[in-house]
């Protein structure tokens, strides 16, 4: 990775630091990342998705018993 630094109305390149406002990928660290963020991940979807149904059928089924309770 390179930094764009603007100096008095002239653009330099440096070496990266934190301070970089501007960053410049290589063509190597520009495909490990879109590797990275173009593959699916079955795990974690199933981790998500398993985490979503279940928080939906204990709400629903929360819901039901305070209705069920309400009416009592």
């Amino acid at each position: 990775m390179k930094c764009i630094i603007d100096n008095q109305g002239q653009l330099q390149i440096s070496e990266y630091t934190q301070t970089c406002q501007l960053i410049v990928l290589e063509q190597h660290d520009y495909q490990l990342l879109a590797g990275a963020l173009t593959e699916f991940d079955l795990e974690v979807f199933s981790m998500v998705n398993g985490s979503i149904l279940l928080s939906f059928f204990v709400g629903h089924a929360g819901g039901r018993l305070v209705k069920w309770f309400g009416k009592k």
